[in-house]
């Protein structure tokens, strides 16, 4: 796999909460288990 950067935002963690960042980030884990690709991902992160 090629190596790639990702940005992440406190502003969008405090924003969210932590229970709601923590259980988006678990979907986004599964759905990239599951095969579905990087840029799709990286559109909904």
């Amino acid at each position: 796999q090629a190596p790639a950067a990702v940005q992440v935002s406190a502003r969008r963690w405090q924003r969210l909460g932590v229970w709601r960042s923590s259980w988006r980030n678990a979907q986004l884990r599964r759905a990239w288990r599951q095969g579905v690709p990087i840029d799709q991902l990286a559109g909904r992160y």
